[in-house]
Formats: C-alpha cells, sequence, structure tokens
C-alpha cells in the first residue's frame, strides 16, 4: 500500500496516481552517482529541455546554455528528495529556467538586446505550428504570470501539475492563468484578424 506522500492526485481528472515508479528508481540512482541513470533520465527529458532552451534563447547559444542546464542538473540531483511527491522534470524545468535568466543576464552586459531574440524555430502552439520567435511575441504581451505558465506549458510540454511544482504557484492559480492567458492571445488574435 502507497503511503500518501506517495501519491499525486492528477487535478485534470482527479484521479490519484503514484509519481512515475521508472523516474524515481532513476533518480534514486542517479543521486548514487550512476551515470547510466542520469543519461536515461535526459534521454527522457532532454528533447523538452531542448525545446524550452531554444524557445528562450538564440540558436547560436542554446547549445552552450542547454549544456549548463544538463550540468547544473547533474551537480544539483544528489539534493533532490522525495520527501513530497515532485516531479522530476518540473524541478529540471525551473533549473532550465534558472540558468536562461543567468544567460540572459551575462549576455545583457556584453550584447546589445537585439542580439539576445531568439531565432525562428518551430514549435507546437494551440493545435498549428508557428515560429517560436513569433510564439515568443504573442506571449511577451502577456503579464509576466501568464506567460510564464503558458511557456513552461506550451512551450516545455510540462503538465499543469509539474508547472506548479516549477513555479511555487498553487495548482488552480496555475489553470487560472493559463486560461486567462490564452483567452487573452485567443482576443488579441481575433482582433488582429478583425
Amino acid at each position: 500500500m502507497l503511503a500518501d506522500a506517495d501519491r499525486e492526485q492528477d487535478m485534470d481528472t482527479g484521479a490519484t496516481r503514484r509519481p512515475d515508479a521508472s523516474d524515481r528508481d532513476l533518480i534514486d540512482r542517479a543521486i548514487a552517482g550512476d551515470a547510466g541513470a542520469f543519461d536515461a533520465l535526459i534521454e527522457r527529458y532532454g528533447d523538452r529541455l531542448d525545446r524550452f532552451v531554444r524557445s528562450r534563447v538564440a540558436d547560436r547559444d542554446a547549445e552552450d546554455v542547454l549544456q549548463d542546464v544538463l550540468v547544473a542538473i547533474w551537480r544539483g540531483i544528489p539534493a533532490l528528495r522525495w520527501e513530497r511527491p515532485r516531479s522530476f522534470a518540473a524541478w529540471a524545468f525551473s533549473v532550465a529556467r534558472n540558468r536562461v535568466a543567468d544567460h540572459h543576464r551575462r549576455a545583457s552586459r556584453w550584447a546589445s538586446h537585439a542580439d539576445a531574440e531568439p531565432e525562428p524555430e518551430a514549435v507546437e502552439f494551440e493545435s498549428s505550428t508557428l515560429a517560436a520567435q513569433t510564439a515568443t511575441r504573442w506571449l511577451a504581451a502577456l503579464p509576466f504570470r501568464q506567460r510564464r505558465v503558458l511557456e513552461l506549458r506550451v512551450l516545455a510540454g510540462l503538465s499543469t501539475d509539474e508547472v506548479a511544482a516549477a513555479t511555487g504557484i498553487s495548482l488552480p492559480m496555475v489553470k487560472t492563468l493559463q486560461h486567462r492567458g490564452l483567452m487573452r492571445l485567443r482576443h488579441a488574435l481575433d482582433d488582429r484578424a478583425a
């Protein structure tokens, strides 16, 4: 029987589920220093981390920033604990978000703001493909909290539970911010089409 601390409630369906046992096993092994387990985690989440980083930084810098993210995850994984249900993805994306912010702080010292603009990359956005630069421009018009939630949900592909864990925002507020942000984008697109 699972202890309450080992259960999560999926707020979209209301079902109670156990966190991905294979993730937990891989994390436990990675904490113990098993590089193969870490490689398996990165194989599982690397594409989403890559898309997230590429949506936030210029293409020429994306590989370096992604490398910084992976090194930070490797160094930080020993501190990751399963004291309460929290997904590896949520933690990894908070690391990625912090490394992207570090990159922009460093870049602002040496380059103009125009150099920090991301180059176009295809991203899935509301059932149609837009360039990441276009999606980023539309998202930039949103208030900060709505933008942050939608970036993690849409560009990074995190679940609402993972976004809540990564941002420290309550799950109901994540859903509210997502809904309001999508409605704001929909109105902006409708106004543009009219």
